[in-house]
C-alpha cells in the first residue's frame, strides 16, 4: 500500500545525497537509478496483461541496469571488484 511513496522518497533522498556529495561513479549510479525508475513508469504493461508473460520492456531497463552497475565496479578506482 505505501510502498510506492516509501520506494520513490528513499530513492529521492540516497539518489539525490549521491549525487550531490559522490564522486563521478556515484552520480553516475544515482542518475541511472532515476532514469531507470522514470523508464519504468512507461514500460509497464496494462494491469490486464501483466504476469502474462515476459515484460520485455522492463527486461530491457534491469538489463541496461546489471550492465551500468557492473561496468561501473569494474573500473572503480575504489576496488569494488579487484583481480
Amino acid at each position: 500500500m505505501f510502498g510506492a511513496p516509501i520506494f520513490l522518497t528513499v530513492l529521492l533522498l540516497c539518489g539525490g545525497y549521491a549525487a550531490w556529495r559522490g564522486n563521478r561513479d556515484a552520480r553516475l549510479i544515482a542518475a541511472a537509478c532515476f532514469l531507470a525508475t522514470l523508464a519504468t513508469r512507461f514500460a509497464v504493461q496494462p494491469l490486464s496483461e501483466r504476469y502474462a508473460g515476459v515484460e520485455h520492456g522492463l527486461l530491457v531497463i534491469d538489463g541496461l541496469m546489471l550492465m551500468v552497475f557492473v561496468l561501473v565496479a569494474l573500473r572503480s578506482p575504489s576496488g569494488v571488484i579487484r583481480s
